[in-house]
């Protein structure tokens, strides 16, 4: 395999894995003003003791909860106990896989990163910005066919990564899809993409910018004067 292939290869995994821990985290408040705008606080969940309407209060906590489960691997039992107000064992079963993900996905996103430095070492600054502009193309075709065709593509993306098939849940009766919707997802997802194509342009961009030695300096400088 080209020199120039493993960089793309490894750059482009290395960024997704990176963004997937922006969003991951949520930095940047995206899921509160997601449920605020979408009023989640008039949808019924389904708890223990009964269906009913909860404050956009509690689902930002149970928000908080299970991203500090999945994404930060934080299993605390205060943690968990938010969880099982809304959701029952198959739903913390998925989201145990989820979490076991997001550590292959850091785990496998450093290594690239590694990769993606050692290739770049041999190769030109005009080659590399080819290679984060393939990337960067890639993404925009992928985030344009996620637009029109979200639905298959989410089911496909779980059927890869959980192919024990316990990612099918029932609104009328578990939370897990109420909580997070299917457009929520889709927002997350072309944000994510959004962002690597960003962290693409912005080091492809920084490539552009002149550098010159000390010694080149000193010697424009004698020249000068």
């Amino acid at each position: 395999m080209r020199r120039e292939t493993v960089f793309a290869i490894a750059f482009l995994v290395a960024a997704i894995g990176a963004a997937a821990d922006v969003w991951g985290y949520d930095w940047f408040g995206y899921y509160a003003s997601f449920a605020r705008d979408v009023q989640l606080d008039r949808q019924t969940f389904h708890l223990r003791d009964g269906d009913q309407r909860v404050p956009l209060s509690a689902i930002l906590e149970v928000d908080r909860a299970t991203r500090a489960y999945v994404v930060c691997g934080c299993q605390q039992g205060d943690l968990l106990t938010v969880m099982r107000r809304f959701f029952d064992a198959d739903e913390i079963s998925h989201l145990d896989d989820v979490r076991r993900l997001f550590g292959a996905v850091r785990l496998t996103a450093s290594v690239s990163g590694a990769i993606a430095l050692l290739a770049a070492l041999g190769m030109t600054r005009r080659r590399i910005r080819g290679g984060l502009l393939v990337d960067a193309a890639g993404v925009v075709v992928l985030g344009a066919i996620a637009a029109v065709a979200f639905e298959p593509l989410f089911l496909a993306f779980h059927e890869l990564f959980f192919p024990q098939g316990n990612f099918l849940f029932d609104p009328t009766r578990e939370n897990l899809t109420l909580v997070y919707p299917e457009e929520y997802w889709l927002g997350v997802t072309l944000r994510l993409g959004a962002t690597v194509v960003a962290v693409c342009l912005l080091v492809g961009g920084l490539l552009t910018l002149p550098i010159r030695s000390n010694a080149a300096v000193r010697v424009n400088k004698e020249i000068v004067t």
